[in-house]
């Protein structure tokens, strides 16, 4: 087994993910899974999730049809990545 010196660690990075679904007439923003907000119109719901992804990069956001289809996907920002030493 190594020594603890020599154990070399990765750092881990988060990715938010967010997703513009449709819900019941509505047009609900989600990250990670969670409830944020909820519009009355696709569009102004996407301009807020881009702004929020943008925000919270690295990030990704994937827009829904009515169908809950794919429409659209975006990623923003890098991870950031430990160099070994």
């Amino acid at each position: 087994m190594p020594a603890p010196s020599q154990i070399h660690h990765r750092a881990t990075t988060t990715t938010a993910v967010f997703h513009v679904v449709p819900v019941a007439g509505q047009w609900d923003i989600k990250r990670n899974g969670a409830p944020v907000a909820t519009f009355d119109s696709k569009e102004f719901a996407v301009v807020r999730a881009r702004d929020m992804a943008r925000r919270a990069a690295p990030s990704r956001l994937l827009i829904f049809t009515h169908n809950r289809a794919v429409e659209e996907e975006n990623s923003y920002g890098q991870p950031i990545r430990a160099h070994a030493s």
